[in-house]
């Protein structure tokens, strides 16, 4: 439905990163399709969404902005709940990566390049790799763990790369976590080669 909730202004980041804190689920994730600039609550979201405020997912370009968001916000301000709900959020990627190395969207489980999922993700991880200043404060231990899952995605996104006649060409929206061939998710989400 319609709403005119109040909003923050994009430069109180203190106040956006509350919101991040305040709707992380217990996993480490965040749900998908909220408004992180609104001014509600966890309580009236769980209200509008008949009970709960929603599982973690990927999907709609979701969790990975939150880290880097949080990571930031930290780097900006040295308040320590920051870096660790980001440092949660980085714990709930490299728990989700399938053993094959790719991640899933919300709608089934494949690997999933719609949304952004896998391709948002690994950019995140690519500029960890690359010694970004606001995630500094990662430990030797989790930025090897980090390089090694974004050379697992990388490695999976390969092996997902659809041959047509013989020739390498796109990728589907999804892809078994096995066979890596493409398959379908919703009805209208067929295995085919996708922009």
């Amino acid at each position: 439905r319609d709403r005119n909730d109040l909003r923050y202004r994009p430069d109180q980041i203190v106040h956006i990163a509350e919101n991040f804190l305040r709707f992380q689920n217990d996993d480490g994730g965040w749900p998908a399709n909220l408004d992180w600039l609104a001014m509600i609550d966890v309580e009236e979201i769980a209200q509008i969404r008949n009970g709960t405020v929603g599982q973690s997912t990927f999907d709609n370009r979701n969790i990975y902005p939150q880290i880097e968001y949080l990571s930031q916000v930290f780097h900006v301000t040295g308040m320590q709940r920051y870096q660790a709900a980001a440092d949660r959020g980085l714990e709930y990627l490299l728990q989700e990566q399938r053993p094959t190395g790719g991640w899933r969207g919300r709608d089934v489980d494949a690997i999933t390049f719609n949304d952004d999922v896998m391709v948002g993700i690994m950019k995140l991880l690519l500029r960890i790799r690359e010694g970004a200043t606001h995630f500094a404060w990662l430990s030797p231990e989790i930025q090897l763990r980090l390089s090694q899952s974004l050379d697992r995605a990388v490695d999976v996104t390969l092996k997902c790369q659809v041959k047509v006649n013989g020739r390498k060409t796109a990728w589907c929206q999804q892809h078994d976590h096995l066979t890596f061939m493409p398959i379908k998710a919703r009805s209208f989400e067929l295995p085919s080669v996708t922009a």
